[in-house]
């Protein structure tokens, strides 16, 4: 009795592809410092500001008047990071379980995680310069570019996971599909 599609090399890509996005975008979104401006710093989940030695600490919930951009990249950021978990457990499946189901899943949610990364990241960068005082002081730190990369791991692992439900069935008996029950 067949099991489902048997396991090829590009599942195991589409799963290191997956591991590797969904790392990078965990990673750069819990970094504090996206922006900085001297002592001054702001995150997806915090941000401090500094006047002279007076440092003020936030949260990513409260919003000042003329910055609700930066709470709808941090939404979208943090949608970026719940599609890219959830493609890492359909990714474990997919390798463990063999099944179609998981193939076509992962393409959207992985279409999904990139394109909430992506909108995310900029929004923050098309409007990262209303954060300083002077409005061109301040400076983009990494984590900016490592969301960038994890958009396009996302979107590779989207056109792996296509092209190996392709290759499957190509490669598929119907008879297999009447026997799992």
């Amino acid at each position: 009795m067949a099991t489902g599609f048997r396991l090829i090399a590009l599942d195991i890509a589409v799963l290191v592809l997956t591991i590797l996005g969904c790392l990078i975008q965990f990673l750069a979104f819990f970094y504090p410092k996206w922006w900085q401006e001297g002592n001054s710093y702001v995150g997806m989940l915090m941000e401090s500001r500094c006047d002279s030695e007076i440092c003020v600490d936030k949260n990513a919930l409260k919003m000042e008047g003329g910055q609700e951009w930066l709470f709808v990249s941090r939404l979208f950021e943090a949608f970026g990071v719940v599609f890219g978990l959830a493609g890492l457990m359909f990714a474990i499946l997919l390798v463990s379980l063999k099944k179609k189901i998981f193939h076509t899943l992962l393409i959207y949610i992985h279409g999904a995680a990139a394109l909430f990364i992506f909108l995310g990241d900029f929004i923050f960068l098309g409007c990262h310069k209303s954060l300083g005082v002077e409005q061109k002081k301040g400076s983009l730190n990494f984590p900016v570019g490592l969301c960038i990369v994890a958009g396009i791991l996302c979107v590779a692992a989207a056109v792996v996971t296509g092209i190996a439900l392709v290759k499957h069935l190509l490669t598929w008996d119907e008879l297999e599909e009447d026997e799992i029950v």
